[in-house]
């Protein structure tokens, strides 16, 4: 979906990677992320359902909380 504000054209975030991916440093970049975000993701899931706060965690692992977050 794209959205036009005061003519400014404003797209999705899914919209947004997608133009990018077009480029072809900016889709190795990405795709070269993608074990790291699946990692942080995992890190965020576990966190949740254990119903742990940022706070709780960076307690728990030692890791500081602004790296946490």
């Amino acid at each position: 979906m794209v959205i036009i504000i005061k003519d400014v054209i404003v797209l999705t975030l899914k919209e947004y990677k997608k133009n990018r991916m077009k480029d072809a440093d900016f889709s190795d970049a990405y795709v070269e992320l993608v074990p790291e975000l699946n990692v942080i993701r995992a890190i965020i899931d576990a966190r949740v359902s254990q119903n742990l706060t940022q706070k709780e965690l960076s307690e728990r692992t030692g890791i500081a909380q602004t790296e946490i977050s």
